[in-house]
């Protein structure tokens, strides 16, 4: 296994360079995942015109999931595979094993969810120490790694637990009282390990939790950027930022505490403004108020139609912050790898991006360190990552509004000496 990291800006080429990858290597194979499906259609397009085909698993067959087509794929067609990170979150032995067989190529476009905190419906607290006591699953107290001990035919009421819990990928988080009160799942490690290469398409990777991931299970990988659309050794490069600019009005006061209070606005949330710990602790006069600044910032401030803006929330949020003007260009704040929106020239980025907590303390007990600067970064990148799906791409001038004071200061210290000056974060923060 070779893992190859092409860290390069958003725009810059690094999915057109793995369609040339392909062209270039008829006789290879490749499983290529994306986010998104219009990328998956507009990679079997391209590479369609150059004779080489490349399908996508469906579920027309005995067990019905999509899981089983790519293994359909595998086992009797010599292509090219494209599919999207959903399908491949599911990866499981068995597909590890044909993959091993054939020596494909995983090209990776972004990088994946590979660390997630497991929440009701999925687990459920109270049925843990029940699973123990019935003798279904042990957790290693040094490591908190759950293991699944039922034998594989194991019917019982705890039969649902047995497919997260078998492959060891699950570690039990403890307070300080000794409760169990989180469980980690981890991408089982062996799906990265199965290929022959592997190459991962993404931005400022250093501060991803897939690198802090890759630390954990102590896989080792080479980084390369692109320079005049050729592979070269690493070296951190910067977006062209001159065209990005910052709302930097008396909207803003909705994101700094202290000014919440200057402007009489009551918030009993102990949170700091626009993360996802204040939406969920904030009055509804609040949100109601934040409505309503987006509302004005579209009318006025912007001055803008529907068609030329994205904006984002937390998804559980968007219900709540949608006003007429607006609502259809509503982008998740993860969004990643698409173009449908290069044609929008205005931005409102909603959220406070942080770091869960348990997953932090979980890469902390295995003696990886996440700092304040590695969350700031990652911060940074996510926002980056979103407002890379505007015009943007295309050089043109973009409006942004972030009220959130900490990422505003993020995005302002990014830009401020464009791609020219080399930034010190060490110093910035």
């Amino acid at each position: 296994m070779a893992i190859t990291i092409i860290d390069s800006p958003c725009g810059s080429g690094k999915t057109y360079k793995m369609m040339e990858m392909i062209r270039n290597n008829p006789n290879n194979r490749f499983i290529y995942i994306t986010p998104f499906l219009d990328e998956i259609d507009r990679m079997r397009k391209q590479l369609k015109e150059n004779n080489i085909e490349m399908y996508t698993p469906d579920t027309r067959n005995d067990k019905h999931t999509k899981i089983e087509g790519a293994k359909i794929l595998l086992k009797h067609y010599n292509t090219n595979i494209a599919s999207t990170h959903a399908l491949f979150s599911r990866f499981d032995d068995e597909l590890a094993d044909l993959i091993e067989q054939q020596n494909l190529t995983l090209i990776l476009d972004e990088v994946m969810n590979v660390v997630q905190e497991l929440k009701e419906p999925t687990i459920i607290l109270e049925d843990i120490p029940k699973l123990i006591q019935s003798h279904c699953i042990k957790i290693d107290d040094n490591t908190g790694q759950v293991t699944w001990i039922e034998t594989s035919a194991y019917k019982g009421l705890f039969s649902k637990y047995a497919p997260i819990f078998r492959d060891g990928d699950v570690f039990a988080i403890k307070n300080k009282n000794g409760k169990y009160v989180c469980y980690i799942w981890t991408f089982p490690i062996r799906a990265f390990k199965s290929f022959k290469n592997v190459y991962i398409c993404t931005y400022m990777f250093e501060y991803q939790l897939q690198k802090f991931y890759y630390d954990l299970y102590g896989v080792k990988y080479i980084k390369k950027t692109l320079v005049n659309h050729e592979l070269v050794d690493y070296k951190q490069q910067y977006m062209e930022t001159n065209n990005i600019e910052i709302y930097d009005g008396k909207n803003n006061f909705i994101g700094s505490k202290s000014e919440l209070s200057i402007y009489n606005v009551k918030d009993d949330s102990k949170n700091t403004p626009f993360t996802f710990s204040w939406y969920n602790n904030r009055t509804d006069s609040t949100l109601e108020l934040v409505k309503k600044i987006m509302t004005t910032m579209v009318k006025n401030n912007f001055n803008c139609k529907s068609n030329d803006i994205i904006w984002t929330t937390f998804k559980k949020y968007k219900p709540v912050l949608s006003n007429k003007g607006y609502s259809r260009g509503f982008l998740p704040c993860n969004s990643r790898s698409t173009n449908n929106y290069s044609n929008r020239h205005y931005v409102m980025y909603m959220v406070d991006v942080r770091i869960n907590p348990f997953i932090k303390l979980f890469f902390s007990l295995h003696k990886i360190k996440i700092t304040k600067f590695d969350e700031d970064m990652y911060a940074l990148s996510e926002m980056i990552q979103f407002i890379c799906r505007s015009a943007i791409r295309k050089n043109e001038k973009i409006h942004v509004y972030v009220p959130s004071e900490r990422m505003r200061n993020l995005l302002r210290q990014y830009v401020s000496d464009g791609h020219v000056k080399r930034i010190d974060y060490s110093k910035a923060f």
